[in-house]
């Protein structure tokens, strides 16, 4: 039609200026579309690209003219794997004649970094032939959804006339074109067919705006009529851009009685000058869009509603719970799952799982009328044989949703006082028991029902489950309660003993350790003494050897003893943490420091062990943290000792501190089994030893609460820790700190 319109045009000389001013318009157009544009011959290769598909893409027209848009962005999956031409819609539409609309793929910038589109492909046709096909793209990975205006295009050459009149047709969007005046100088059959428009597409190009939108009603979400300064195209006029948050939608009854939500974006046409002198609109149907984002929030509002249903409480304000059996929550909970489904009635029946006898627990989407003759109908209780096949019965006991007709045997034996066809029967089954069931009327209408519909009725059918079997947990529940009690009160017992004990244990520990201490480096005066004495040498040399055994032993005695003041420390600081009370000195401290000289120490503890440290270069800025200096000790002794204990004595230790922006991290690795994928997270619960997992050195198993501790001293300085298996083998302990002038 467009062509035909250029052909009848040329015919006369004034046309031919129109045309010219028509084509310019167009070129405008294009370079004011936000949305990406490219065009492809019968064979994929690119023919035009707009400047919007230049700067999403990375490329040029010029790069890509005459190359296969497909090998070029097109030829992966979001996972990395090729993406077969024959499956590509943007070369089917060639094929096919067909548009095609896609809202979630994927496509490949010139720099191999990929990015989410949605995107619209249709076909160019010409002389009643498929020539090449359109595609208008838009990145969503940006949250900027099909509103984002048509901003730019590339101007095409006088040649490509027919190209941008072809493609302007074909564009799957509604597209008007205005003048200064407000005069449609020209619209798409896309708009056409949105608006109900049977108008020939000169009418449509001479209406005035005015006219034109004035045969639609064009109102906001709550009803009210916009005034004339809110339409869209007004707004456009007055120079206004309408693009991602200002594009706005509209409710429109169209000439054709058809009720749509329009989202409507646009932006005015400039001259070089930078005078407006139209404006572009571009109007997509967001009507089932609008309609799936209201049934979705109209649901997960019901669904919330249940949750709380389950576990709400008395109303009353006191946080005490409903019994979840009681009637007014059954019945509200049948009237949330009413409203999820979108039917006419809800029934809920229990079942009892030994006997299969039912009982009607609540009904909801009846008048009180209505429900006095259902229930002078229908008995409130029975047995599933007296109403169900074995068949049906046996599905239901296997968790399958039933649909009956119940215009069909033998199911039209059954009282049906609302005239009712379709029943759909959904199982309430927990722990693979068959406890009740929700019945869902629709009426005298078949539902359209889809897969997700079905999951979603099974879904509320779960939750409505839970109001049977918590009935059924009711008469456990004050037993359960004085057990949690006794429990808790033993617990409480237990770390009051711990306390206690830790304590008393801590003192005489200490003055033994202090003895020992003295006693070692006396014996150790007086062998240098008898060593060095020339007189009574065969006295000496006795002493000697007496005196060196005894030395040996004291040093393992005093290393003993410094285990046990560990384990001591660990107890009492477990029972601090489970009451909340252990207490951080927080002050400025260089993180190297700390770390250089807990190495040092467990060097001297372990001799034969290879520890290795690396420290940040002397160009470094000092890692300054602020923390409790003493805390964080104890966070590296306990993971190097770990280290050291869960790796062979032939085996190092490293140990690596580095700064990253504004945290310090430090990292323990050895060279022992590591620890399996599904234990990392529990090392660091309390009390926690990995089972299977041999001890290599030291000799001791430990509490499991050297790691626990850890956590909690490193989460206390608001930092991080964690855990991975290193490439080589062993495992890299972790934990991270804020430096000092960072971020709280």
């Amino acid at each position: 039609m467009a062509e035909r319109a250029v052909e009848q045009a040329q015919q006369l000389p004034p046309a031919e200026e129109r045309r010219e001013r028509l084509l310019d318009l167009l070129s405008a157009v294009t370079d004011n579309l936000g949305e990406g544009i490219y065009a492809l011959d019968t064979a994929g290769r690119v023919t035009f690209m707009n400047p919007a598909a230049e700067a999403m893409l990375g490329w040029t027209f010029a790069d890509l003219r005459g190359r296969d848009m497909h090998e070029a962005i097109h030829f992966q999956h979001a996972d990395g794997t090729p993406y077969p031409r024959e499956h590509c819609p943007l070369l089917r539409v060639v094929g096919s004649g067909q548009v095609e609309r896609v809202e979630d793929d994927i496509f490949t910038r010139s720099d191999g970094s990929t990015f989410s589109v949605s995107y619209v492909s249709a076909p160019i046709v010409r002389d009643g032939g498929v020539t090449g096909a359109v595609l208008a793209f838009h990145d969503t990975s940006a949250h900027k959804a099909l509103d984002e205006a048509l901003r730019r295009s590339e101007r095409a050459a006088a040649a490509q006339a027919s190209q941008l009149i072809a493609i302007f047709e074909s564009i799957a969007d509604a597209v008007i074109v205005y003048d200064r005046n407000g005069d449609i100088m020209r619209s798409n059959a896309a708009d056409a067919e949105l608006m109900g428009d049977p108008g020939s597409a000169a009418s449509r190009h001479t209406t005035s705006l005015l006219h034109r939108d004035r045969l639609f009603t064009m109102h906001d979400e709550d009803g009210t009529p916009l005034a004339q300064e809110r339409w869209p195209a007004w707004r456009v006029l007055r120079g206004e851009v309408l693009r991602g948050a200002s594009a706005m939608d509209v409710f429109l009854h169209t000439l054709d009685g058809r009720d749509i939500v329009l989202n409507a974006s646009g932006a005015p046409v400039r001259d070089i000058e930078g005078n407006i002198v139209g404006g572009v609109l571009i109007g997509r149907d967001v009507t089932q869009r609008r309609r799936l984002e209201r049934q979705t929030r109209d649901a997960l509002t019901a669904l919330m509603e249940m949750a709380e249903a389950l576990v709400g409480d008395d109303g009353a304000g006191s946080g005490a719970q409903t019994p979840l059996g009681t009637p007014h929550v059954a019945r509200r909970l049948a009237e949330l799952i009413s409203a999820v489904m979108a039917c006419r009635r809800v029934d809920i029946v229990a079942i009892e799982p030994d006997t299969e006898d039912m009982r009607v627990v609540a009904i909801a989407g009846l008048t009180a009328e209505q429900e006095r003759l259902w229930l002078t109908n229908w008995p409130t209780a029975g047995h599933m044989r007296d109403y169900l096949p074995p068949a049906l019965i046996e599905r239901l006991h296997a968790g399958e949703t039933i649909e009956i007709d119940r215009t069909q045997p033998p199911f039209n034996r059954w009282p049906n006082p609302f005239g009712s066809r379709t029943l759909l029967v959904i199982p309430m089954r927990v722990g693979g028991r068959l406890l009740g069931n929700v019945a869902l009327d629709y009426g005298a209408t078949d539902p359209q029902l889809d897969a997700e519909k079905y999951a979603m009725a099974g879904a509320v059918a779960q939750l409505a489950a839970q109001i049977i079997e918590r009935d059924r947990l009711a008469r456990d529940r004050e037993t359960a309660h004085v057990n949690a009690l006794a429990l808790s009160e033993t617990t409480r017992r237990m770390d009051e003993f711990i306390s206690v004990a830790a304590h008393e244990l801590k003192t005489p520990v200490t003055n033994s350790q202090l003895a020992v201490t003295l006693a070692r480096d006396t014996l150790a005066t007086y062998t240098q003494q008898a060593e060095g004495a020339q007189a009574a040498a065969t006295l000496a040399a006795s002493l000697v050897d007496v005196l060196a055994p005894l030395q040996a032993l004291l040093e393992r005695t005093e290393s003993h003893m410094e285990r046990l003041s560990r384990l001591v420390v660990d107890l009492l600081d477990v029972s601090r943490i489970r009451a909340g009370k252990l207490e951080l000195r927080a002050a400025p401290c260089d993180l190297a420091e700390v770390v250089r000289e807990v190495v040092e120490e467990q060097r001297r503890i372990a001799p034969g062990r290879v520890i290795h440290l690396q420290l940040p270069g002397m160009a470094s800025k000092a890692p300054i943290v602020f923390a409790d200096a003493d805390r964080i000790r104890q966070v590296v002794t306990n993971y190097i000792s770990n280290a050291l204990r869960y790796s062979r004595a032939d085996q190092r230790v490293n140990v690596h501190l580095r700064t990253d922006g504004e945290w310090a991290r430090v990292s323990v690795r050895d060279e022992g089994p590591g620890v399996p994928a599904d234990e990392r997270r529990r090392v660091w619960e309390r009390f926690y030893r990995v089972p299977g997992t041999e001890v290599m050195s030291s000799g001791s198993v430990g509490l499991g609460l050297g790691l626990h501790i850890s956590r909690t001293i490193v989460e206390q300085h608001h930092g991080r820790v964690g855990l991975r298996n290193a490439r080589g083998g062993g495992a890299i302990f972790w934990f991270a700190l804020q430096l000092m002038g960072g971020a709280p």
